[in-house]
């Protein structure tokens, strides 16, 4: 976490500061693992959203010579819950769980302009790290001809999920004037995850997460 919070001020202090916005953000996130190796050979999975939140520190008009760009520090807590199962002919297993973690990122947001100078649009990509994890289910291994094992999630792994996490991500805002230097901001953010959530079966599994957000 202080890694990251380095690097933040890092960047910062290495961009003009001058007409700097800086804006504090809190809100909800909804979030849903995904794979894309659909039912491929006896691979199946499904998985279940759950509800989080978010508190994020964002400073735009950034400026690099003549580019405006955006950057944020986050604290995310999210979940959700899977179903997946693999194996062949003779025998197999099947995992189930529900997962919750807690994130610190740091967004980049190269793409970061201003429509009819009211509605603000973002895009770029987060890169996060793991601070904690929670997790239960069970981890059920078969074979034909014999009784299934059935083993505790929190009994089999130490950790479940991975330690690092990179995506892309989406902003759009609205601002509402309350004086010269101050506004709220209502705002939905999308994030698209790349890397791998898990680092146990179904290790491919990633994560996309909606965002509703105020900011002032």
């Amino acid at each position: 976490m202080k890694k990251l919070l380095y690097l933040f001020l890092l960047i910062l202090a290495s961009y003009s500061l001058s007409a700097q916005r800086m804006e504090i953000i809190g809100g909800v996130n909804g979030t849903t693992f995904y794979d894309n190796a659909g039912d491929e050979g006896h691979f199946s999975s499904s998985y279940t959203s759950n509800t989080g939140y978010v508190i994020r520190l964002g400073v735009d008009d950034i400026k690099v010579g003549w580019w405006e760009s955006r950057l944020t520090l986050s604290y995310d807590k999210y979940g959700g819950g899977l179903n997946a199962s693999d194996g062949g002919l003779g025998g197999g297993y099947i995992m189930e769980a529900e997962v919750e973690k807690s994130l610190i990122s740091l967004g980049l947001f190269p793409v970061n302009v201003k429509i009819i100078n009211k509605i603000d649009l973002s895009m770029g990509m987060e890169f996060s790290a793991l601070l904690d994890e929670s997790f239960m289910g069970t981890y059920t291994n078969w074979n034909m001809g014999s009784p299934d094992q059935i083993t505790d999630l929190q009994d089999k792994y130490d950790s479940y999920s991975a330690g690092f996490y990179v995506g892309l991500q989406g902003r759009i805002g609205y601002e509402i004037k309350l004086s010269d230097r101050l506004f709220v901001v209502p705002q939905y953010v999308f994030y698209f995850g790349l890397s791998k959530e898990f680092k146990e079966f179904p290790e491919q599994a990633k994560s996309m997460r909606h965002y509703l957000n105020i900011g002032l």
